[in-house]
């Protein structure tokens, strides 16, 4: 049996954790790791939808095939799925499993019965949630290893532990990542400014709509994102996005415009990759990726943000050296080779030498 499994209950609509990890996951199969995911029907559309093509045949799938919208079906599919992933894992050798979720139920549940399962590893991606610190605690305390993707989160969960055994399992990434395979580069670019993040309030698209009516007549302008509740605009195009390499590489400008951390946002990586000059709320950790070497970063206010805009599009030698810039690092630091030596040495433990021999 796998020696390694990442466990993946989530729905079709991948963030930015999903999308990482599946990625991982395939790299890992690709350089002959055993390696193995357990997840719903609705995550392996969402594996798909990404063009990881991952095998069937280690793919466990732990819930059913359901057709419609049913509350209460759904949730009892949702409650089976648990039960049938923890029964699975209960009576199959792996070595180690990885569950791809802040630390929430699942964890917690895999937490109190993890005397009958398999060792497991769990990542924290989200600044914004605000953890239970009992439940923290208790899911470090009986974890292998705990993977955080910034140093303010390492630093939350490392508070909820109560001795340096448990602190200690605790790592923070050195990087982000994303798939830079299918990047295209363009000459000329025709749309001037692009925002693309899930259609939420904490995403920023309230400083841009605040910000619009101050930029100049005849702007072609991009709002792409998911979910929520899309702007209501009639400067900006509005739209789901399905292939976000084709629109940014006709983007001069991307924003990103959270309110309270733009680090490691995966669209914000696309831009960076993709050439785009970004301006970016300088919030949170956001300076990891960027700085006023290869960015624009503001305040979150619409006067700074309308400013910044026209300034790139009346400089368009400073807007295209923005772009190369910010091309070059995340080319250079933010790569899925880097992600995956730091979680097989700090991660993985035990499965980590067994996996290379």
């Amino acid at each position: 049996m796998p020696k390694l499994a990442f466990f993946l209950f989530g729905g079709r609509e991948f963030g930015g954790m999903e999308r990482r990890y599946i990625r991982l996951m395939d790299f890992f199969y690709r350089q002959g790791v055993d390696v193995a995911l357990i997840c719903t029907h609705d995550a392996l559309c969402g594996v798909r939808g990404l063009g990881v093509n991952i095998p069937l045949s280690i793919i466990h799938l732990v819930d059913f095939r359901l057709k419609g919208n049913n509350w209460i079906l759904r949730k009892l599919n949702r409650a089976y799925g648990i039960l049938s992933a923890f029964l699975w894992m209960a009576g199959n050798e792996y070595r180690q499993i990885h569950i791809v979720s802040n630390p929430g139920i699942i964890v917690y549940i895999y937490a109190l019965i993890s005397r009958f399962l398999p060792q497991f590893s769990f990542s924290v991606v989200d600044s914004r949630l605000k953890f239970n610190g009992g439940w923290v605690g208790r899911s470090v305390k009986a974890a292998c290893s705990v993977d955080c993707l910034s140093y303010s989160i390492g630093e939350e969960i490392r508070e909820a532990c109560k001795n340096e055994t448990d602190r200690g399992k605790v790592h923070v990434s050195p990087c982000s990542f994303t798939d830079f395979s299918e990047v295209k580069i363009r000459n000329t670019r025709d749309i001037d400014v692009v925002m693309m993040a899930r259609f939420s309030p904490e995403k920023g698209y309230g400083l841009f709509l605040a910000a619009e009516q101050k930029l100049p007549d005849g702007l072609e302008i991009h709002l792409c994102g998911f979910g929520g509740s899309p702007p209501h605009t009639k400067r900006a195009r509005v739209y789901a996005c399905q292939n976000p390499f084709e629109v940014l590489a006709r983007a001069k400008i991307f924003l990103s415009l959270q309110d309270e951390e733009n680090y490691p946002s995966q669209a914000l990586l696309e831009a960076m990759a993709s050439g785009c000059a970004v301006i970016a709320t300088d919030v949170g950790e956001t300076r990891r990726l960027l700085d006023e070497s290869c960015a624009i970063l503001i305040r979150s206010d619409p006067d700074d943000l309308a400013l910044s805009i026209k300034y790139l599009l009346e400089n368009p030698t400073e807007c295209r050296r923005l772009g190369w810039e910010a091309r070059e690092r995340v080319l250079k630091n933010h790569t899925l080779e880097r992600f995956s030596e730091y979680f097989k040495k700090n991660i993985l433990l035990d499965v980590c030498s067994s996996a290379d021999t």
